[in-house]
């Protein structure tokens, strides 16, 4: 009786950290409809993207202090405080490099997906959109 009440609180303790683990390292989507990004998964945010100020692609993140969310190897995702000028700000790290750079004058992201070259594209799909809705000429 003593090893099923072990067995039992052994379940309960590891079923809802393997649920946590498996949502923090599933890998996020994106797709864009009717001018808004929609980043879904854990750290899911969506974005206007006639809002936006900033885009850039960045192959590194900021220095962060602190946490608002997960960081485990090469997954970091929810809100973080940048260290050098302590603004918060959503990261949505998949995979390494690169890194889409969004900022917004209410919110500032910095996310990819876990192919590079998939963030790279969605990258060029994003500033193609952006320059559509802010009514300036594509170059790309």
């Amino acid at each position: 009786m003593q090893n099923a009440k072990k067995l039992l609180l052994l379940l309960l303790v590891l079923l809802p950290s393997i649920f946590f683990l498996s949502k923090a390292f599933s890998g996020s989507t994106a797709q864009m409809e009717n001018g808004i990004l929609k980043i879904t998964g854990a750290g899911a945010i969506e974005i206007i993207l006639e809002d936006v100020q900033v885009a850039e692609l960045q192959e590194e993140l900021p220095e962060t202090n602190g946490t608002g969310g997960f960081s485990l190897g090469i997954v970091k995702k929810g809100n973080f405080i940048r260290s050098s000028d302590s603004q918060q700000i959503r990261i949505i790290k998949n995979a390494s490099t690169p890194f889409i750079h969004l900022k917004t004058e209410k919110q500032e992201l910095y996310f990819n997906l876990e192919n590079p070259d998939l963030t790279k594209a969605l990258f060029l799909a994003i500033e193609m959109e952006i320059a559509l809705r802010q009514g300036e000429t594509v170059t790309s």
